[in-house]
Parts: structure tokens; sequence; C-alpha cells
């Protein structure tokens, strides 16, 4: 006779749990709307849980953009590696219409909560903080340099310096 019991938590895995909380919560309710008390009980870990493995909500809510931006910037970079290796087995340009979907796939792609995402970009645009800030630069900034220089695969007649602005105000 085989148990069917849930399989025991241990203690390692409880801070994973608490990230697998938060960003879900974080992304149906908003990081305001989300209590601390909200994601541990998600989590099913005790409230002193966030302090201990995190200091706090707005370490947690780091450590949260910090994972999303990360997953965006591997997907993303996938994708443009395809592209690249596409046009080049094709003998071809790299078309802007790729780009564009490598760009906005993160915001689309099912369970990958881009509308979090875009919720962390816009607070950073809006108010930028240390913590927004440091996740630009760790994840976001080195992307998108990488992304311009696609850009300017696409057409060579339009110069770095206008895929820049034109990229700013894309994702501005």
């Amino acid at each position: 006779m085989t148990s069917q019991a849930t399989p025991r938590r241990t203690p390692g895995d409880a801070r994973e749990r608490i990230l697998v909380a938060a960003e879900l919560l974080f992304a149906k309710r908003g990081v305001d709307k989300t209590s601390t008390r909200d994601i541990t009980t998600e989590a099913g870990v005790n409230v002193a849980s966030v302090n201990y493995y995190f200091r706090s909500k707005e370490a947690l809510t780091e450590e949260i953009f910090m994972r999303l931006a990360e997953r965006a910037t591997v997907l993303r970079l996938a994708d443009l590696s395809k592209s690249m290796d596409a046009a080049k087995q094709d003998k071809r340009s790299l078309r802007l219409e790729d780009l564009v979907d490598c760009f906005i796939r993160p915001y689309f792609e099912p369970g990958f909560h881009g509308a979090l995402l875009a919720r962390f970009i816009l607070q950073h645009r809006l108010h930028p903080s240390e913590m927004t800030q440091r996740v630009f630069v760790q994840h976001l900034d080195p992307f998108a340099m990488e992304f311009i220089g696609a850009l300017c695969l696409t057409d060579k007649r339009v110069t770095r310096v206008e895929w820049l602005w034109r990229y700013s105000l894309m994702t501005g």
C-alpha cells in the first residue's frame, strides 16, 4: 500500500517557495497591495522567513525583479541568436519583425508574468531607485546593447545613434 501523502517541505526550499509566492501575488495584486503575511501564507512559511531570507520586503521585491529581468534576458538572447542564425542561413538581412517579436515575447509568454516585468520597468522609468537601477545595470542594459547591435544589422542606412534613440523611444 503506497501513501499519497503530501511531500514534506524541507527548510531549504522555503526561500524558493517565498520567491514563487511573491512573484505570483505581485503579478496578481501588485507589490503595494501584497503584504508580507500574504506572501508567507501562500508560501506556507512563517512571517519571520521573509526577513531571514531577504532582510525586507523591498529586498524580496528586488530579487523578484532581478529574476524576471534575468529570465527575460535569457529568453530574448536565445530568440535573438535564433533570428541571427536564420538570417545567416538564408543569406538575408536580419528582419526587424523578428527582433520586435524577440523583444516583446517575454511580455506575452504564458506563465512568465510579463505584466509584472512591465510594471517594474515602468516603475523604474517613473521613479528610478537604487534597487531598479541595479536590475537595469545587471540585466536589462547589457541586453539593450546586444539588441541595438542587432537592430543595426536590419538596416545599414540607419546609424547606431539613430537606433539608440529609436530603442529608447520604443522602451520608454
